[in-house]
């Protein structure tokens, strides 16, 4: 049976529609499913490209790998360049939320690398993103110094970064405290009673130097009788420090060199061996404590050697003292 002229018109005329939506739908741009278009990019403000410049430069600063204190101040300038770059990207197109990313990342690449360089670094806890932690509310009529800068800058002045605020500085090596005086304990307490200060100086993250002097009289035996004679000692000790520094908790290894002497008549002896008189040099390990506002004690134990023997008759003889002392006083 041959289908009618009509019958073929009416199945051409339903099957039309059907092609024409099939290749409207195979010219028309999809989008994958679930996925969003891009954002388009959007050039940075003024403000963002003078923040991204000063970040730009503190990392070209790290990548030359300079001393410790020009490495901490180089990343307390990328610090707070990226916090100026998240700070403009809060109410700031995508972009400008991906260029607060981007310098997070680096950020936290560059602490990660001055930390492993210079424990002595330290830096403050990174920017919060919107979500992880509230921002601080701005106040509605700044009349502080920092919105009379923030109108400034609206007006077109030259944008300054403003300090850290107490307790988010970074603290470069070699800055703070550096210098400790104390009083050595047990010559106070036991024999011989002879008074000693120390004046320590810091001469890098993890070395210093001090000078020790220290005065007193021990009692001494005569043909005629007894008596007591006047002493002295003048030393130095040079310390490195194996953990923690200077200012704060540290343990150290150091050399020690004291010399004592005495005023003697001619036939008198020093009855009190424990300050051997001559030229002592030895290795010694030790402590040390600084609280928050300078308070220091100090413990150190080691072994020395009498280089130049200037004891009198009546001497053990013997050359390896132990040396070694507990120190109270104050850093600056």
């Amino acid at each position: 049976m041959q289908p009618s002229f009509a019958a073929l018109y009416g199945l051409a005329a339903l099957a039309a529609p059907l092609l024409l939506a099939s290749v409207a739908a195979a010219d028309a741009p999809t989008t994958p499913t679930g996925l969003a278009p891009s954002a388009p990019f959007t050039p940075p403000s003024a403000e963002m490209a003078d923040a991204l410049a000063e970040l730009a430069a503190a990392e070209q600063q790290l990548a030359a790998s300079p001393p410790c204190v020009t490495m901490c101040k180089a990343l307390e300038s990328m610090k707070r360049a990226a916090d100026r770059v998240c700070d403009l990207a809060k109410d700031g197109p995508p972009s400008d939320q991906r260029r607060c990313d981007d310098a997070r990342a680096k950020l936290e690449e560059a602490t990660a690398r001055v930390r492993a360089a210079c424990p002595d670094c330290v830096v403050s806890p990174p920017y919060a993103p919107a979500g992880k932690a509230p921002a601080p509310a701005k106040p509605a009529e700044p009349t502080t110094d920092a919105g009379k800068k923030a109108e400034e800058k609206e007006a077109g002045a030259t944008y300054a970064a403003a300090p850290p605020a107490p307790g988010e500085e970074v603290r470069a090596v070699g800055a703070g405290r550096s210098v400790t005086l104390t009083v050595d304990v047990l010559p106070l307490l036991t024999p011989p009673w002879v008074a000693q200060a120390r004046l320590a100086k810091r001469l890098g993250p993890k070395t210093s130097l001090a000078i020790a002097v220290g005065v007193g009289s021990l009692p001494t035996s005569h043909p005629e009788g007894k008596g007591r004679a006047p002493v002295t000692s003048i030393g130095g000790e040079l310390r490195r420090f194996v953990y923690g520094g200077f200012d704060g908790f540290g343990v150290f290894v150091g050399a020690d060199l004291a010399f004592r002497m005495a005023t003697l008549e001619p036939g008198e002896n020093l009855r009190q061996y424990s300050f051997p008189l001559g030229l002592t040099v030895g290795p010694e390990i030790g402590t040390r404590l600084v609280a928050g506002a300078g308070f220091t004690v100090e413990a150190r134990v080691g072994v020395g050697y009498l280089v130049h023997d200037g004891r009198g008759p009546g001497s053990s003889g013997e050359r390896v003292l132990p040396i070694g002392g507990v120190g109270v006083g104050w850093t600056f």
